[in-house]
């Protein structure tokens, strides 16, 4: 399963400003590797886009709170990618890939970050208002089922009648069902206790 999993941008519509927010964030590691001087460079097209006052505002979500996934966001904010696009970026943090699809559904934000699944969950309940997937961040899931040595769980089978914990609206928690039949076993098999993030 942790193959088919995706994170990806989601947004409710498609539009200039989003297309070229994800590009920014997408090329802004590499462009700041190959291209000497790019920092004087985009110093000047900041100057001419704030002169021209035509900076767009651009709400962005992230999925959860401020982390490491979420550096090429804040490296081409300080390094001005965004402005030098005609963009102004603001973002705030998120409350979990479910929400971000939710709120960006609602139009509170232009854009945001969150986990592929949760996007096709809503999808799944949304017919009328699907979210669309424009950039993908990871090739597979960052998720995990950890327990003690001592518990003597080294397969999915072994959890059966165990307590697991996590938070309710948890990404692998609702895709619990999915592992479990991908499987084999009995997705009733197991007691969730849910837990503070």
């Amino acid at each position: 399963m942790a193959n088919r999993f995706f994170a990806a941008s989601i947004l409710k519509r498609l539009s200039l400003p989003a297309l070229m927010l994800t590009s920014a964030i997408g090329l802004t590691a590499l462009q700041s590797v190959m291209e000497p001087g790019i920092a004087e460079e985009t110093s000047e097209a900041i100057v001419v886009a704030q002169a021209a006052d035509t900076l767009q505002p651009v709400k962005f979500t992230l999925s959860w709170l401020l982390q490491g996934v979420d550096a090429p966001l804040l490296l081409a904010m300080d390094r001005g990618y965004f402005a030098a696009e005609g963009l102004e970026v603001k973002f705030e943090r998120g409350y979990g890939s479910a929400s971000t699809a939710s709120t960006l559904a609602a139009g509170q934000y232009d854009i945001g970050f969150g986990d592929m699944y949760s996007m096709l969950e809503f999808n799944q309940e949304n017919p009328e208002d699907k979210l669309v997937a424009v950039a993908v961040a990871f090739n597979k899931a960052p998720f995990a089922l950890i327990a003690l040595e001592e518990n003597g769980i080294t397969s999915i089978e072994d959890m059966m009648g165990k307590t697991l914990g996590a938070p309710v609206g948890d990404a692998p928690r609702r895709l619990w069902p999915v592992l479990a039949e991908e499987v084999g076993v009995n997705a009733e098999g197991v007691e969730w206790v849910s837990m503070e993030p």
